[in-house]
């Protein structure tokens, strides 16, 4: 049984007079891949090679760090695979003896900065783990060894050099060729790769595999990582080897051999010259999540130390939408008690501690699903939560990864995105428009594609540890579109409904989108009672868009230059008296709903007010017995009822599309009688009650009894307490949102509200008198039709 190990967790830079363990055996499979890379052997020749090889030697010494005077003469030999003895030792060359004959120097061939990294990499893998056993754990007879590369474009780079400098052959061969190789081969297998990405058919990937199991021959399987296993060998298969990162003991390697007129060269880079180098550097952590072409970047420096002090403004860089920075929104501006932010709250601190190595991985909860309607801040709470925790954020969208016409293309996308986000761990991955990844429920002409797409991020999710140190985020605006085998726990451990952003949440929006800019505590207030209503993108957009505005008319930005791209004008004093009378009736229409609330105890959580309407957030029904359902329609109209109560008649602000107040309450009619059994209907049971109201005059008539009923309830409630619903919507009109500790006021002063025992002392509990209205005019309700 091969040895297993967990990823290494990011440290910092080791000190410079510190040399890892595994540096000798990199420095010989380095000179072992320059020797390759001057001549390959063919098939023939390495089973060949294998069956008569006694030992190892062919003329090159690549112990040899001492400058000779001369390279010119050496005659190249034959490549050879890399065997154990039977002491388990491999058959590596030794250094000269004291009678051996000096040799010249060897020719070495200029290898690229994948082929380094690889080396080194895999050199740190199996040389730092178990001393001197931990180097031939790969290679012994019946090993079989899963290595995570955590990136495919490593594959065909660490299969490479495996092939040369660990096992033989790579596994591009057929299942036929592996089973008639001779018992000392050592097979490295990597599944088929088509561009940059994981091809979709892995049929010669999965019988290599599978030929290889009964084998007494060592093996090693080379993966980006567990999800690219095919079928069900992810279960079958030892835990997984995950390839070290890049760290900074192996900086002076990657400089001896690719930086300067003179690489490659054979002589080690001086202490001093490496302390230097180690001094500069970023930290471990932050090196591991720089990309090749940084590091290749880096390289064109000019001298070892500008190279270290490269990477080390790259890593800064890179970790900048990680950094608390002005521009970036964190946790702590939100609201705590709102839900969404304790919830992402509670995941940072416990990444926290994982990263600490105080709780394991399997104890957090990984996974979190943000529902809720556009621009509702979703994004920015992603941003938040990795700011908060100082990690990357890794964004994927399925618009991007269908920009490819054919499933291919989209598959080997989505892979790369989750490939992308292990490489990077520990950080926060968040995946956009997560609805359109579509339900396998729904069968219609793309029900094949769909099937796939889903097939694959279920296997995505589930990858067997794969996912350790990636904090996944996803954000929709319609769950119910999402096939509920992604939305179980375990793939998604938590939802979290998001509404509009309240006063707090735009304050804090407003302030990090107006940076450098600092507003005053009036002007801020001003904006804010002015974005309620608002998404964070609008806001976001609002602001830009006075910026412009402010460039185009050549004069200096202040924050109360954006107050009218927040809160537009009308072109006219009529327009804007007919604007103002609106939002009145508006406001008198949510303060209804909330008085409504407040007498029956229904659970609201926030009343707002904005250009488009307003708005009341509450809970929903906890139960569903008659009387809540009755309960429900009365406050579902009573909006309607503080209208008549209040102006003398209704506005059709209580109908129009499918969300209007009289939609939901003629639907919820609808399943009382025909759905739930609790009506004059009986038992009977429709699955789609709404057109029977077309077809079915008595069950019209049954709805609409329903209907009146709720809505006489409901003004003769609103009619015991004109005054503090106007009350409640001048403050609405004023702050535009009532919310909180505020709106839990409002809510018990009227639920406790006596009006023959308390009309006396309302002058003393409003600020502001309010004048008297009108008695109230409204339709007498019907009476309820008896069914025979």
């Amino acid at each position: 049984m091969p040895l297993m190990t967990q990823p290494i967790p990011p440290t910092a830079s080791a000190p410079a007079t510190t040399q890892p363990d595994w540096l000798p055996l990199a420095q010989e499979m380095l000179d072992r891949l320059q020797r390759a890379n001057l001549r390959a052997p063919s098939l023939a020749e390495a089973f060949a090679s294998i069956a008569g090889a006694d030992g190892f030697d062919d003329g090159l010494d690549l112990y040899d760090w001492s400058d000779h005077s001369d390279a010119a003469g050496q005659t190249e030999g034959a490549a050879s695979p890399v065997l154990p003895d039977p002491q388990g030792k491999l058959s590596l060359p030794t250094a000269p003896t004291a009678a051996a004959k000096p040799k010249p120097k060897p020719r070495r061939a200029r290898l690229c900065l994948t082929e380094v990294l690889a080396t080194l990499r895999l050199a740190a893998l199996i040389g730092g783990e178990g001393g001197a056993r931990g180097r031939h754990t790969l290679i012994e007879p019946r090993a079989l060894t899963v290595i995570e590369t955590g990136d495919v474009a490593m594959l065909p780079k660490l299969h490479r050099v495996i092939a040369e400098t660990v096992a033989h052959r790579p596994a591009d061969l057929a299942a036929g060729e592996i089973t008639a190789a001779p018992a000392e081969a050592i097979f490295a297998l990597m599944p088929a790769l088509s561009g940059s990405s994981i091809a979709s058919n892995q049929h010669t990937f999965d019988n290599a595999i599978r030929a290889c199991l009964p084998l007494p021959n060592a093996c090693l399987i080379l993966i980006p990582d567990r999800a690219a296993l095919p079928g069900n060998l992810g279960t079958v298969l030892p835990p997984s080897r995950v390839l070290p990162p890049l760290c900074g003991a192996m900086i002076p390697d990657l400089l001896r051999l690719l930086h300067g007129p003179m690489a490659p060269s054979a002589r080690p880079l001086p202490k001093v010259l490496q302390a230097a180098v180690r001094a500069a550097l970023p930290p471990d952590d932050r090196l591991a999540r720089l990309s090749v072409d940084v590091l290749a970047l880096a390289l064109r420096a000019s001298t070892p130390v500008g190279v270290a002090e490269a990477l080390a403004a790259a890593a800064r860089s890179s970790s900048a939408s990680a950094a608390l920075g002005p521009r970036t929104p964190r946790l702590e501006m939100f609201d705590p008690d709102l839900p969404a932010v304790q919830a992402l709250r509670a995941a940072v601190d416990d990444l926290a501690l994982w990263q600490a190595g105080k709780v394991g991985w399997s104890e957090l909860t990984r996974s979190f699903l943000l529902v809720g309607p556009p621009g509702c801040g979703k994004t920015w709470l992603a941003q938040a939560a990795a700011a908060s925790a100082g990690l990357p954020l890794i964004l994927a969208r399925f618009a991007d990864w269908q920009t490819g016409a054919t499933l291919g293309p989209m598959l080997a996308a989505l892979r790369r995105s989750f490939a992308e986000a292990r490489a990077a761990a520990p950080c926060i991955f968040f995946l956009d428009e997560f609805d359109a990844a579509g339900s396998r429920q729904r069968r219609d002409h793309n029900s094949s594609y769909n099937d796939q797409v889903i097939a694959a991020l279920l296997t995505e999710l589930d990858a067997p540890g794969a996912n350790e140190g990636v904090l996944i985020l996803a954000a929709t605006n319609h769950p119910e579109n999402i096939d509920p085998a992604l939305l179980r726990p375990g793939r998604f451990d938590r939802q979290i409904r998001l509404d509009l952003p309240d006063r707090k949440a735009l304050r804090a929006i407003l302030t990090t989108c107006l940076v450098p800019e600092v507003a005053e505590e009036a002007d801020l207030t001003a904006l804010t009672r002015a974005a309620v209503g608002l998404s964070a993108a609008a806001v976001d957009a609002a602001i830009r868009a006075a910026r412009a505005a402010c460039r185009r008319a050549g004069t200096p930005f202040t924050p109360l230059a954006a107050l009218p791209h927040l809160n537009p004008g009308q072109d006219s004093a009529e327009a804007q008296a007919a604007h103002q009378t609106a939002r009145q009736r508006t406001a008198i229409h949510e303060a209804g709903h909330a008085a409504i609330a407040a007498r029956l105890g229904l659970p609201i959580t926030r009343i707002t007010l904005d250009r488009d309407g307003g708005h009341v957030l509450w809970s929903g029904l906890t139960q569903r017995r008659r009387a809540d359902l009755d309960d429900t329609l009365v406050f579902l109209l009573g909006g309607r009822a503080a209208e008549e109560v209040i102006f003398g008649q209704a506005s059709a602000g209580s109908g129009g599309g499918q969300d209007s107040d009289l939609a939901l309450a003629t639907r919820l009619a609808c399943q009382i009688e025909a759905q739930t059994g609790l009506g004059q209907s009986g038992l009977t049971w429709h699955s789609a009650p709404e057109p029977l109201l077309i077809t079915d005059p008595a069950l019209a008539l049954r709805v609409e009894a329903h209907l009146a009923r709720a809505l006489a309830l409901a003004r003769e409630e609103i009619a015991a307490l004109p005054v503090l619903v106007e009350a409640l919507a001048e403050v609405l009109l004023r702050e535009g949102e009532v919310a909180g500790k505020e709106l839990t006021t409002w809510l018990r002063l009227i639920r406790d509200y006596d009006p023959e025992t308390e009309a006396q002392e309302m002058g003393e509990i409003l600020p502001f008198p309010i004048a008297p209205r009108p008695d109230p005019v409204g339709p007498t309700p019907p009476e309820a039709p008896e069914v025979g």
